[in-house]
């Protein structure tokens, strides 16, 4: 009787821990519907924001001579073959766990990242977002400068946050050693599918200027083509650093669901399994009393 206690009180715990597992999948289910809606927006933003610089670029790509009114960020950002020996490389993972390999795996592949572009010759400054890649580079790669740290992210990145980090980034990239910046992340494609990205956004591809080109001919551009260009830069990092967060949330979010959706399918069959046992154990219980009594009234 007393192992069928312990049987019933493991059947309630693991009760417990799937009300836990289900109502975590129900919330992460909403924020996820609510995160993809915005991402999609954004997607729109970004081929916008991609037509308007290149149109800029092709411009400057094709007059030469704009560059030397360029300000120096926007010069830098614009050169197709950066110089320097740093790699500013930017991670995106979760606040919190239990979503499945989403923070292991990107963790890997920063690491992988870091070794590959050392064994080119660069050195690495670290930008992060979210705790866990923060603490797993802090305890792994020490070696490496952490520039840059933000965590504890809301759900949807405030405007205020992403202008900030932008700036700071800027910054960052107008040291003379620094060659480039990468964001690193797991992107977005569907509720059951995220794919591992490395993104280079600065220096910007020269296949942006090659696509830009203007079907209305000669544009006039006030007040000044690199006062434009410069807001182009910044309105296009804005938003791509913008569209990165958003997009590795929901990457998140859906691996979260998937997480517990496992878990409370495996919560499920653990139950059958106890309950059957259990039903097993007090039936053979009630058989051996029976079969006392028996024995009992025939001596």
């Amino acid at each position: 009787m007393a192992k069928n206690r312990e049987v019933k009180s493991r059947i309630k715990a693991i009760q417990n821990i799937q009300k836990v597992t289900r109502s975590m999948k129900l919330i992460s289910t909403i924020k996820l519907k609510q995160v993809a809606t915005y991402l999609h927006g954004l997607d729109l933003v970004i081929d916008q924001s991609k037509r308007n610089i290149g149109r800029l670029l092709h411009e400057l790509y094709f007059t030469p001579d704009l560059r030397a009114t360029l300000s120096p960020f926007t010069r830098k950002a614009c050169n197709d073959e950066p110089t320097g020996e740093t790699v500013i490389l930017v991670a995106i993972s979760a606040d919190k766990g239990l979503c499945g390999p989403f923070n292991s795996q990107l963790a890997k592949a920063v690491s992988y990242r870091i070794a590959s572009l050392k064994d080119q010759g660069k050195k690495v400054k670290l930008v992060t977002f979210g705790r866990k890649v923060m603490n797993y580079l802090t305890k792994n790669h020490p070696e490496s400068e952490l520039a840059l740290s933000q965590v504890a992210l809301s759900l949807l990145p405030e405007a205020a946050l992403v202008g900030r980090c932008v700036s700071e980034l800027q910054d960052l990239y107008l040291d003379h050693a620094v060659c480039s910046v990468e964001f690193i992340f797991n992107k977005y494609l569907s509720a059951s599918r995220s794919d591992l990205t490395i993104e280079t956004v600065l220096p910007l591809p020269k296949a942006i200027a090659l696509e830009g080109k203007s079907d209305y001919g000669a544009v006039i551009i006030e007040p000044s083509f690199a006062g434009a260009l410069e807001v182009a830069v910044r309105q296009q990092l804005f938003a791509q650093l913008q569209n990165v967060l958003v997009s590795s949330r929901a990457s998140e979010l859906a691996m979260r669901v998937n997480a517990m959706s496992a878990a409370s399918d495996n919560a499920k069959d653990l139950i059958s399994r106890l309950t059957v046992s259990f039903n097993k154990a007090r039936q053979a219980a009630i058989t051996q009393e029976i079969s006392e009594i028996v024995a009992g009234s025939e001596v």
